[in-house]
């Protein structure tokens, strides 16, 4: 092992180290010299460990300090070696890892061994060929988001090879492409897959953070999903669904870090600026807005660059077609209140890249006035939770017609309007459990939302009972219809599209395993049929300047219809069957959820059955 400043040994192909440049952070290589720079606050020395295959390093080397940040260059080809940073305070000695680090690819295994004293990254030098990819640029109204999950999309799915079943090749996968397309997906909107830390609690209970909402690092694919190489695999999964004509847009977690609590192991952040990279109060204390033990501190210049670096890194080398920020009012945090004329907004915004990319908001965190819906600024498009609830109630029978209306045909900014994300149940779990089922998360129950305005048909969980399962197939046709014929912008679960169930459990975080897996194998195709039906109407319904809302005088709490010109969309939430008033013309049944269409023409009134949606078009008598 070299602990010295002078040249590497002969057979690093003479490598000699200088002290370099201390921007810009992380490792950058030029032809055969690359560069490190890492800030590091109150250090008496740092070192640049590098490893080839063994759990020690085979150079340890001094870096250079110029106002806390510490670099150092290394002349010739070292692309064999992995790195971190050994920093010394008071004769103590951390090793931790490069934020800026673009290449994780041993992290997993890590996880997994502990091999090095910190995760190490490695240098991105393979060129890959995009051939010619082009973003689809899909226009924001005609947007149909999937949310799903890398590995559990894609684990079971039939006829996929075995390589690629988990990981980034699976959701790139002709056959995943396929059943997307089927189905009138233009956007693939992922969990989390920025490289990823460990929760202690979870591995004392033999669990495993499943979402991937604890990151490690900002810039490097998570390597759990990648068969050897993640950044190649990544960026051919994204090439796969553009050429494809699917947008892709990562769900991603700049409002705090893996690291978790203040009294927590340092693996990156902490160790090297703690006081930088997480915002405190004026004891020093951690302030956390998202109950997830720290906070990122974008009052601090750094961070700002770190997220802002992060984001273009995967916009211009990763070919992303937007983000969907999670808690994004801590972002935007300016001494603890939440500011819209924050640097850190406007960083994003002006950008030129980033400015024109797909921007989505989660418009609440767990701070003081953490509730924004509603108050983003252009171009941030909300996730609409009371559209989520009110759709809900609505067919619950505990929401007014009336409320659901105004929000199905809204013509202001556009919202990301959902019934069912991963955050909760899934659709069938939603008309199937009244009581959540969390008692394999470890946590004796507590943990998840008790407020789901589900209902389980009068049987609560799993049963053979053919009305039951019948109903609950009617009801989630008609939340389906109601997304889907909403005028905002609908995100479907994956899963949801045929029938998919998590046994009740809504907070399955901690379940890498097949309670949170798709199971392809139960699949219902008549409901994927359906949804595929519902989305390719939906292009026509759209067209449609300003539709209108009609009550049903028999019963206008529980029954509304809209008219979209030559379609007209009837809804009735009540436990009797509603007659309706159809507007002037002649109608045909298109689809009705309760029941097969009929052929014949209809005119003046309509007797809608108890719980159903149908869809009328206007035709010739």
């Amino acid at each position: 092992m070299d602990r010295g400043s002078g040249s590497l040994p002969q057979t690093d192909a003479a490598v000699i180290t200088h002290p370099g440049s201390a921007s810009p952070y992380g490792a950058s290589t030029h032809e055969d010299v690359t560069n490190y720079a890492v800030v590091v606050k109150a250090a008496q020395q740092v070192h640049l460990c590098l490893y080839s295959d063994s759990g020690k390093p085979d150079h340890v080397l001094p870096m250079h300090n110029s106002e806390d940040t510490w670099h150092l260059a290394v002349k010739g080809d070292i692309a064999r070696f992995w790195y971190c940073y050994e920093v010394e305070r008071d004769g103590e000695k951390q090793h931790l890892s490069d934020p800026f680090a673009k290449n994780l690819n041993r992290l997993a295994e890590w996880r997994k061994h502990k091999l090095w004293p910190a995760p190490v990254s490695g240098l991105v030098r393979t060129a890959f060929d995009w051939a010619g990819d082009q973003r689809p640029q899909i226009a924001v109204p005609d947007m149909v988001i999937y949310e799903a999950h890398v590995k559990g999309l894609t684990i079971d799915f039939p006829g996929l090879p075995e390589a690629d079943r988990g990981r980034y090749g699976g959701s790139g996968h002709a056959a995943v492409i396929a059943h997307l397309k089927r189905l009138g997906v233009t956007t693939l909107e992922l969990l989390p897959v920025h490289a990823k830390t460990e929760d202690p609690f979870l591995q004392a209970k033999g669990l495993h953070n499943y979402w991937g909402y604890n990151t490690l690092n900002y810039f490097a694919p998570e390597s759990e999903y990648a068969a050897t190489d993640a950044v190649t695999e990544f960026k051919t999964m994204v090439r796969e669904l553009h050429s494809a004509g699917i947008e892709v847009i990562l769900d991603v977690v700049y409002n705090h870090t893996g690291e978790g609590p203040q009294n927590a192991s340092a693996v990156s952040y902490r160790g090297l600026a703690d006081s930088v990279y997480y915002a405190t109060d004026e004891t020093g204390a951690y302030l956390d807005y998202t109950h997830c033990g720290n906070s990122l501190n974008t009052d601090e210049p750094l961070v700002r660059q770190l997220i802002h670096e992060s984001l273009r890194y995967w916009a211009d080398e990763m070919h992303i077609d937007g983000f969907r920020f999670d808690l994004a009012p801590t972002l935007f945090r300016k001494h603890g209140t939440v500011n819209f004329d924050h640097e850190l907004h406007r960083m994003i915004v002006d950008d030129p890249v980033l400015g024109s990319l797909k921007l989505i908001v989660e418009p609440w965190d767990l701070g003081p006035d953490g509730y924004q819906r509603g108050k983003f600024p252009q171009p941030y498009l909300e996730w609409n939770d009371v559209f989520r609830d009110t759709s809900r109630q609505f067919w619950k029978g505990e929401k007014p017609a009336a409320e659901l209306a105004v929000l199905m045909v809204h013509r202001g900014k556009p919202v990301i309007n959902f019934v069912t994300c991963h955050d909760g149940f899934t659709l069938l779990d939603l008309v199937s459990y009244e009581q959540k089922r969390n008692v394999a998360n470890g946590e004796d129950n507590r943990d998840g939302s008790n407020h789901n305005h589900s209902f389980n048909c009068g049987v609560e969980g799993e049963t053979a009972d053919v009305q039951i399962r019948a109903r609950r197939k009617k009801l989630r046709k008609n939340l389906l219809t109601t997304l889907i014929f909403s005028q905002d912008i609908p995100m479907l679960l994956a899963g949801d599209e045929m029938g998919n169930t998590q046994f009740g459990n809504n907070n399955a975080y901690c379940q890498d395993n097949e309670i949170s897996w798709i199971k392809w194998a139960q699949r219902e195709e008549d409901m994927i049929e359906f949804v595929a039906t519902c989305l390719r109407l939906r292009k026509e319904l759209l067209k449609v300047t300003q539709p209108g809302v009609f009550e049903a005088p028999a019963n206008p709490a529980r029954a509304f219809g809209i008219l979209f010109e030559s379609y007209c969309l009837l809804l009735n939430s009540a436990p009797e069957n509603v007659l309706f008033s159809l507007p002037v013309g002649h109608f045909r049944e298109l689809f009705h959820t309760g029941r097969q269409v009929h052929g014949e023409t209809l005119s003046e009134i309509y007797l809608l059955t108890a719980q159903s949606v149908v869809l009328l078009q206007r035709g010739e008598a």
